[in-house]
């Protein structure tokens, strides 16, 4: 079966005017078009909902897509595998009718080491064992234990195949702490690799050779932004093996035609199910409860949004674009609100982005901002003043800042805040 997506490369564009959009009445909004957004726009949209689906981008698939860099020369420019993707959802979205294939990623991982000796980390058990015993005879019943234990826990958390007893983890509502320990017994190693451990603690606890450490010590801190010696960054290196598909568990895989083809094919799915799709429109402020407000100023009402959005540098392609501070408002409870995102257009001048200015007030920063390389930062026709220590946020009227937390323009919780910044 052709992919209409896959034809135009993802780019979807405006298939109607904008005001059309707006005058429609939509169930829900989803923010960005990366494979999850499209999911979900193919679920919802199956169940009968009136969904709309945003992009910025010309193109969609977010990460999980296909770029052209040179006419003819065609790559997948961030996801490069599929391991994740569940088989109910190959299932129900007929991916295989719409003609997803993927070839089983063998090899597993070469890992070559300073002291000229290397290792081939197979995706298969008995040969992996095989080369750890030449690399480090002494650790193969510890690597043994370490692929044993992600083996208990794939099996407790996701049983293979429709299971009446033991419901597979990933699909209906999320389980509780309780159920998840009661899947887990007495297995103590189990509930340390999923809640506690690091990486680093993880090898330490089974490994003895340091370049097999070393070799696995990534494997805790793909897609995050952590270190191997953060806790919980063992659960990373479960997570990536859980997954079952092609009914292969832990597999990997290469997807023929590229990672896009992924999104391109849920993309196909949602349209075909009633859902619209529309990439190049920026979207400016998610408005919860009651829409979404464009870049262009226009305004699309839905009473639920979803946002699949970057949650980073905004303005450009998947990983460029301005720096950025976000101010995060930490309320007592430890619920968080993005309240604002200062861009740096890289001329030297700090502009604002949105504004919640249901946040009002001055907000001490924890901890020294002072290596943010952004002394002193005043916006006064929004408001919005930045310096080493202190954040104020105003509704209407330029102010400047205080060291101690006031509240002007309007009541502001007790709060706290803090500054991430990103490039």
């Amino acid at each position: 079966m052709r992919s209409p997506t896959a034809a135009v490369l993802g780019e979807i564009g405006l298939p109607i005017p904008i005001r059309d959009l707006a005058a429609r009445t939509w169930d829900a909004i989803i923010v960005g078009a990366g494979h999850n957004g499209l999911a979900c726009a193919a679920y919802l949209a199956r169940a009968g909902k009136r969904v709309l689906v945003i992009e910025s981008r010309q193109r969609v698939g977010g990460a999980c897509t296909i770029e052209e860099p040179f006419p003819g020369v065609r790559m997948s420019p961030c996801a490069y595998l599929a391991g994740l993707l569940h088989p109910l959802v190959v299932e129900e979205l007929d991916l295989t009718r719409r003609g997803f294939q993927w070839t089983p990623a063998v090899n597993g991982m070469f890992v070559p080491f300073l002291d000229g000796s290397s290792i081939q980390l197979w995706d298969d058990d008995e040969r992996c064992s095989e080369a750890v015993r030449k690399l480090a005879p002494a650790d193969v019943d510890g690597w043994n234990a370490m692929c044993a234990v992600i083996r208990r826990l794939r099996d407790a958390l996701r049983p293979a195949g429709k299971n009446d007893f033991k419901r597979d983890f990933w699909i209906g509502d999320s389980p509780t702490r309780e159920e998840i320990d009661s899947r887990l017994g007495n297995d103590a190693e189990a509930k340390s690799v999923l809640f506690d451990w690091s990486m680093a603690e993880m090898v330490e606890h089974y490994l003895r050779d340091e370049r097999l450490q070393i070799a696995m010590l990534g494997q805790g801190v793909i897609g995050t932004n952590a270190s191997p010696f953060d806790p919980g960054t063992a659960s990373i290196r479960f997570h990536h093996s859980s997954g079952r598909l092609g009914g292969m568990p832990g597999m990997w895989g290469y997807v023929k035609g590229g990672m896009g083809m992924v999104s391109f094919y849920f993309c196909d799915a949602a349209r075909e199910a009633g859902a619209t799709v529309v990439s190049g429109i920026p979207v400016a402020q998610i408005i919860p409860g009651e829409g979404v407000l464009l870049e262009s100023g226009e305004r699309i009402s839905a009473p639920v949004v979803i946002s699949n959005a970057e949650n980073g540098p905004c303005g450009g392609e998947e990983g460029d674009g301005p720096a950025q501070v976000e101010l995060i408002i930490i309320r007592p409870d430890g619920t968080e609100d993005d309240a604002t995102v200062l861009t740096d257009d890289e001329t030297g001048n700090w502009s604002v982005g949105y504004i919640n200015t249901d946040l009002v007030g001055v907000y001490t920063v924890e901890g020294d901002c002072s290596d943010q390389d952004v002394p002193e930062v005043r916006v006064n026709a929004t408001g919005f003043s930045y310096t080493d220590a202190t954040f104020t946020i105003t509704a209407d009227e330029p102010t400047s800042t205080t060291a101690a937390p006031t509240t002007t323009a309007a009541p502001a919780p007790a709060v706290a805040a803090t500054a991430a910044f990103t490039g």
